[in-house]
C-alpha cells in the first residue's frame, strides 16, 4: 500500500482495498435497480439525518446506498483505516459502510465537510472504479483537480479551504465511492454530532 501526500491536508492510499474486496462492493452497486437505490435510501437515510440533526437531502435518494451494518467484509475495511494510519492518533470515523454513486449527467456541488458538524475533521472517500467519464474531484480554492485510481483512499480536511465538488460525469459507467467522515472524538464517530 502506497501513501502519499498530494498537497498539504489531502492524502492517498493506493491500493488500500483487494481488488476481491473492490469486486465484492462493484458488484453490490451494480445489482442495485433503480428502485433498489431508493428502497436503501429511504430505509436508512431518515435514521442518519434524524440522529446527525439535519434536514432530508432527496438529492442522494438515488446515489447514496448504505451496506448493512454487520456486513463482515466491511470489518476489515473499517479496521484497516487504522492500522495503516488514515485515522490520526485522537481521530475517530464514521464506519465506512455507506456507497454513493453518481450516474452520467450527475455531479456533486460544491461544499465543504464541517459544514455538517465543527466536530468532523476530514473525509474519506475510497474509490472503486476509475473509468468513468469526467467526474473529476475539483478543489476550486487550491486549483486542483484529480481522478484517484480505483482501489484507492483518499483523505482530506474538512475546513473551507478544501470546498470541493466533483465534475459531471459523462456518457459511460457511473462513478462509485464510499465515503465517511473523521471526527475529534469516539462519541461524535457514533452519533454524528
Amino acid at each position: 500500500m502506497n501513501r502519499k501526500e498530494i498537497y498539504p491536508g489531502i492524502e492517498i492510499w493506493e491500493d488500500f482495498i483487494t481488488e476481491k474486496e473492490c469486486e465484492y462492493l462493484l458488484n453490490f452497486c451494480k445489482s442495485l435497480t433503480e428502485d433498489g437505490w431508493k428502497e436503501l435510501f429511504t430505509k436508512n437515510a431518515p435514521m442518519a439525518y434524524e440522529r446527525d440533526g439535519h434536514e432530508q437531502d432527496n438529492f442522494w435518494s438515488d446515489k447514496v446506498a448504505e451496506l448493512e451494518w454487520s456486513d463482515p467484509n466491511l470489518e476489515s475495511l473499517n479496521d484497516r483505516l487504522r492500522e495503516v494510519g488514515v485515522l490520526g492518533e485522537n481521530e475517530w470515523h464514521s464506519r465506512l459502510m455507506r456507497v454513493q454513486r453518481q450516474y452520467p449527467g450527475t455531479a456533486l456541488p460544491n461544499h465543504y465537510d464541517a459544514t455538517q458538524s465543527e466536530r468532523i475533521v476530514g473525509a474519506v472517500i475510497v474509490y472503486l472504479n476509475d473509468d468513468y467519464v469526467d467526474g473529476e474531484l475539483i478543489f476550486d480554492k487550491l486549483g486542483l483537480k484529480f481522478r484517484p485510481p480505483k482501489r484507492s483512499l483518499l483523505k482530506f480536511k474538512a475546513t473551507e479551504d478544501y470546498t470541493h465538488e466533483t465534475a459531471v460525469v459523462g456518457e459511460g459507467p457511473e462513478r462509485y465511492v464510499m465515503a465517511t467522515f473523521t471526527w475529534d472524538n469516539e462519541l461524535s464517530s457514533q452519533i454524528g454530532k
